[in-house]
């Protein structure tokens, strides 16, 4: 009798380890798959540098073909001595062109809302123009999307427009630089300088997946805890004692 009991329970256990586990293995085969699909680098623009989350494994190669490989941090403000002598070589390029203001200069912005704005110029970031106020020690930030010219130097003009394409086309430089940790320490790396990047992405689709499906598979126990399936061995013809 034992061993009728114990056959009829066996299919049962199997059948219960089935539906509270089932879920979880699927899910964590879907994901294995999806992670093996994944590309080991992917490469990135550099626009998108923002869309980088911290932590993530990246290699940079700058114009100087120096690679950089390690864990991007993110951005930092440039120390002011080293983003002047950027902006002032790239001012320099431009004078044949474009004439744009000193840094520490005194400049008016006009607003697309008629709007004026004095202060003496710190620089940019994205999207940003940086001033600090006239007769106050606080930098105020100037949305780029909202100037239509700005004014300096006794009437010379720069319009909104010209000023943010030359922003975009990365004849002006920003203020944040790009951080990562390496393995002999920080590198901080000026935006205009990088030639291509390269990212690992995460392979952790398995995980997902596993915990997704764990979900579905606690789910499914409580439905069976509050609703038993009519699975019960046949217990007829077993006794206490039986042999």
């Amino acid at each position: 009798m034992k061993q009728k009991l114990l056959l009829n329970i066996m299919p049962v256990f199997g059948f219960y380890s089935i539906i509270l586990t089932g879920c979880s293995v699927i899910g964590f085969g879907i994901g294995t798959i999806h992670d093996a699909r994944k590309p080991d680098q992917l490469p990135m623009s550099k626009q998108k540098i923002t869309e980088i989350n911290p932590g993530t494994r990246i290699i940079i190669t700058t114009e100087d073909d120096e690679i950089i490989v390690g864990q991007y941090i993110g951005l930092e403000r440039s120390f002011q001595k080293l983003y002047a002598k950027r902006y002032k070589i790239a001012r320099e390029k431009l004078n044949d062109k474009f004439s744009i203001p000193e840094l520490a200069q005194v400049i008016t912005v006009l607003t697309t809302r008629n709007r004026e704005i004095t202060g003496t110029l710190r620089g940019f970031d994205d999207g940003l123009m940086w001033l600090r106020l006239i007769n106050d020690v606080d930098s105020a930030a100037v949305r780029l999307t909202s100037i239509e010219k700005i004014v300096y130097s006794q009437g010379v003009t720069l319009q909104g427009d010209t000023l943010k394409n030359l922003i975009l086309s990365e004849a002006i430089p920003l203020l944040s630089e790009v951080t990562v940790q390496t393995d002999s320490g920080v590198s901080r790396i000026a935006r205009e300088k990088i030639k291509s990047m390269q990212v690992f992405p995460k392979k952790n689709s398995k995980w997902r997946g596993l915990l997704f499906g764990a979900t579905f598979d606690l789910l499914i126990a409580i439905i069976l805890i509050i609703e038993p399936l009519d699975l019960a061995p046949d217990m007829s013809g077993f006794s206490i004692g039986s042999k």
